[in-house]
């Protein structure tokens, strides 16, 4: 049987190629070495991997926020203001398209949305 080490290294990855891997199930397969195709693991992890976000800008002094941020669903939300400064407000998802940001102050600045 050929050691890891033994295979060549390659730095060219497509679709095609096989990964190895191990079975982390409970029974009879646990532990055993597999492949598996680059694809299947790419369909897998493609909601982890391209999970979608969105950055808005709020260039007027304003103490509320509504963004249209139309991600489709309930994101977590960070805010900095213009200085870069991390601020706390009070986030509500009026939909899975839209959200309110309310800040005790008007502020400009940056909501990252994920």
């Amino acid at each position: 049987m050929a050691n890891i080490n033994d295979y060549v290294n390659d730095s060219q990855v497509d679709l095609e190629d096989k990964i190895l891997s191990s079975d982390g199930r409970i029974g009879p397969d646990l532990g055993k070495t597999k492949n598996i195709k680059v694809e299947n693991l790419k369909d897998f992890l493609g909601g982890y991997l391209n999970d979608k976000n969105f950055v808005f800008t709020q260039i007027a002094s304003s103490s509320t926020w509504v963004v249209d941020h139309n991600l489709g669903k309930f994101p977590s939300v960070t805010v900095v203001d213009s200085a870069g400064t991390e601020v706390i407000g009070e986030v509500e998802h009026i939909s899975i398209n839209q959200t309110r940001i309310s800040f005790t102050a008007s502020f400009g600045g940056k909501a990252y949305f994920n």
